[in-house]
């Protein structure tokens, strides 16, 4: 931001400098540097570009700030002129982000009605209608079943790109649960906060972590965490044992390896008797609880879980992982939890405790420990330590997962490059045997349909002759390509092929060109000059859109042909030629002779042999074969890696009519090997071409691949993209996410519908268009 600030100060304007000091202003905010992030030249420079908005975002900026310092009566009278500021702009998303920070700021301070009265003032329905249903359960008298709600609601924020709303929102959770006495669950939420905040402290560079520091919502937790580890009595042995476990975590990267160590290292810490290890799976028969299996167990068999003695275990274990908090009973017997447990008595239990395994990616699975002839065998002090024991488990068993996702995408990686050489092979094989009866080898034409057959078989016939030929074909199917093939094999091919595309030069300058002039034969003409029949004497000519040469030239050319010289223009005598000439066009030439469009005579002396070029959507079982040597073509001309093309996108690829034929086919995946990055193109990656699935809308839904949806016409993209940017409150990274596709792909998305980069402007741009 510092450094687009300078850019901005050379060449930017007052609007941008002001926005990007915002955002600087924004970054200082939040890792603790408030009295940098303080600029009160902001505020009058917002005033007086009449920048309203811009103002609102900076008066919500001060509340963060305030609350970030504990300054709660500041902070809650910023965000309430901040939210007045978003209404009078008609931005009812950010006013409701600023509602729900007073809502929060309200339960930081305790007071309950206040944070309901704000609640009540929400209109429901827009971009933070999860955080209010978080609110609505939050507000809820405390008991089991709006504990369960509150639990069931925190899912969708975890999963949010909106980090600060999310840890304000576990910090209120915290404090209110703190005030009911909900100690249990308090300690949860304000786990869960230090969690969010400490992923951001270790994501920081060093010289900024000292900053984040003063964040007075970090340092408390912090501090609170180092409190309770010195009041826990750890002795230096246990540490050691402790660090001891971790390293050997840290070092190993098979799963099960992992898991046994796990179970392990939990039973030697806690000092269990029993315990067992559950880990999170597909849904199964015959699974002891549904999606998870037992991994681990110690002085109990596996088999014997589903025994009536350890329904009472099972029954904590599931409680654990649906509400994803630890439960500890030091007397299960005594426990009113568990009075109506049979097997508790008659199994005579203890102590039970369930640590269950949460990550990044959700519960990966629980801890269970229990001891039949101890009571309190497992004490606060304990299971803060185990605590931190699971924290660490469950990094190293994300760490397997992600080794073992890896290990299996490179081995599937392997097989599709494998199976793709293969079929390389066998279409080579294919293409070798097709071809076998040819006299020459035709290495730049790739195709073996039957029609492309035929071409080469004429080829192969007219080659060594002086007859005279004529291609004919579409836009883009490859006429220079034949023509040079006809005078590469012929024995011409030591000489000059010159090709020249008639409709690409002035009529007044196409006699010059092709046949030459003197010096002084026109304005400018300086010098001799050579014409191109002159330059390729002994080779071959290709003329291609003839049908687009005027008429008078068309005589010129005629009496080239049958006299076999040209005269340069202002010349007084002729010059000998011998070159034989292949025209190409994609009109109709007897259509054109009989409207009077083209001469008959030059048609005939043109038109020795015809060759037609068939369109590509008449020779699509040679896609393949097109794709695979573009591919090495744009690798071996860019440096582009380029991992092949998947069946998914491949089917894309046939489905398609190729108006622009091979051409139109080869832009196609110069532009697809971008946006791959050395990745296999992906159905997905050819989003860029939307006509790519208009043509399959148009057949059976049998003509389209089986697993992927074809995308929707250009407006309702646009459409699409917008509601996504709506729903992500403008942020880009959760909309791309939202529409799954990289950032960098919803850039391109953006500059292909002019649409602006800037958040504001964006945001402006959709209320313009929907009021």
């Amino acid at each position: 931001a510092e450094k687009a600030q300078a850019v901005f100060a050379a060449k930017g304007t007052e609007i941008d400098r002001l926005i990007n000091r915002f955002h600087l202003a924004t970054l200082k905010t939040y890792l603790g540097q408030f009295q940098e992030a303080q600029d009160p030249e902001l505020h009058e420079a917002a005033r007086r570009l009449g920048q309203g908005e811009v103002l609102a975002y900076l008066e919500r900026l001060r509340g963060e700030a305030a609350r970030l310092q504990r300054d709660f009566q500041g902070a809650l009278e910023s965000y309430g002129r901040a939210r007045e500021g978003f209404l009078a702009v008609k931005n009812r998303d950010e006013a409701d982000l600023c509602l729900l920070q007073e809502i929060f700021t309200e339960c930081l301070t305790g007071d309950l009605e206040a944070a309901l009265r704000r609640a009540g003032q929400a209109k429901r329905g827009g971009a933070y209608e999860a955080f209010f249903v978080w609110v609505d359960a939050l507000l809820a008298a405390g008991s089991r079943r709006d504990e369960a709600e509150l639990q069931e609601a925190l899912r969708p924020l975890l999963k949010c790109g909106q980090q600060e709303l999310v840890i304000l929102a576990l910090l209120a959770a915290s404090e209110l649960h703190s005030r009911r006495k909900e100690t249990g669950i308090a300690e949860f939420f304000r786990q869960k906060a230090f969690e969010w905040l400490e992923a951001l402290y270790r994501a920081l560079p060093e010289e900024m972590q000292l900053s984040f520091e003063q964040r007075e919502d970090y340092r408390r937790l912090a501090e609170a965490r180092l409190k309770r580890l010195k009041a826990a009595g750890i002795s230096r042995e246990k540490f050691l044992s402790f660090a001891k476990i971790n390293k050997r975590l840290s070092e190993e990267t098979d799963m099960h390896s992992i898991l046994e160590q796990v179970m392990d290292a939990a039973m030697a810490l806690a000092g269990a008797e029993r315990g067992f290890l559950l880990i999170r799976e597909e849904a199964k028969a015959a699974q002891l609880l549904p999606g998870f299996r037992v991994e681990a167990a110690r002085n109990m068999k596996k088999e014997n879980l589903h025994e009536e003695e350890f329904k009472i275990s099972l029954s904590v274990v599931e409680e654990a992982l649906r509400r994803r908090v630890s439960l500890l009973t030091d007397d299960a017997q005594a426990d009113p939890s568990f009075r109506h447990a049979e097997s508790v008595v008659r199994y005579e239990l203890k102590s039970i405790l369930v640590l269950p395994l949460v990550g990044a990616s959700g519960c990966l699975g629980a801890l269970y420990l229990d001891h039949r002839f101890e009571v309190g065998a497992f004490s606060e002090e304990k299971l803060l330590f185990l605590k931190a024991f699971a924290d660490q488990s469950v990094l190293a068993i994300e760490k397997a997962r992600t080794l073992a996702e890896l290990a299996e995408a490179k081995r599937r990686l392997e097989h599709r490059v494998e199976e793709q050489a293969q079929r390389l092979e066998r279409m080579e094989i294919e293409l070798k045997e097709a071809r076998k009866d040819l006299k020459f080898r035709y290495e730049e034409i790739v195709g073996q349909s039957p029609k492309m057959m035929k071409v080469l078989g004429l080829l192969d016939r007219v080659t060594d002759t002086r007859v005279p030929v004529w291609i004919h074909g579409e836009s883009g199917t490859g006429k220079e390509l034949i023509a040079r093939a006809l005078h590469f094999n012929s024995d011409r091919k030591s000489k000059p092929f010159i090709a020249e595309n008639c409709s690409a030069i002035p009529d007044n300058l196409l006699e010059s060109v092709l046949f030459g002039h003197v010096k002084g034969a026109f304005t400018h003409a300086e010098r001799d000059r050579m014409g191109l029949f002159e330059a390729a004497d002994g080779g071959t000519i290709f003329l291609d859109e003839i049908g687009d040469m005027p008429m008078p030239m068309q005589a010129k050319l005629l009496r080239v042909l049958q006299e076999g010289e040209v005269r340069r223009v202002g010349a007084n005598k002729s010059v000998k030629v011998d070159v034989r000439v292949v025209s190409a066009t994609n009109k109709n030439l007897p259509e054109m002779v009989k409207r009077g469009e083209f001469r008959e005579d030059l048609f005939f002396r043109l038109n020795g042999l015809r060759i037609v070029l068939p369109p590509l959507r008449e020779r699509k079982e040679d896609i393949p074969l097109l794709v695979q040597h573009f591919l090495q073509k744009i690798a071996a001309e860019s440096g582009l890696e380029v991992g092949g093309v998947s069946e998914q996108a491949l089917g894309v690829l046939a489905n398609y009519d190729w108006p622009g034929n091979i051409r139109e086919l080869e832009n196609t995946l110069r532009n697809a090997a971008i946006f791959a990055e050395g990745k296999t193109i992906t159905s997905e990656m050819l989003g860029f071409k939307p006509e790519l699935w208009r043509s399959a809308e148009a057949k059976p839904p049998s003509a389209a691949p089986a697993d992927e949806a074809p995308p929707r016409p250009l407006q309702a993209e646009r459409e699409a993209i917008l509601d996504a940017m709506v729903r992500a409150a403008f942020h880009k990274g959760a909309a791309a996410k939202e529409l799954h596709i990289t950032p960098r792909h919803l850039y391109n998305l953006l500059e292909k519908y002019r649409l602006p980069k800037n958040k504001w402007a964006l945001k402006k741009l959709v209320e313009e268009e929907r009021s």
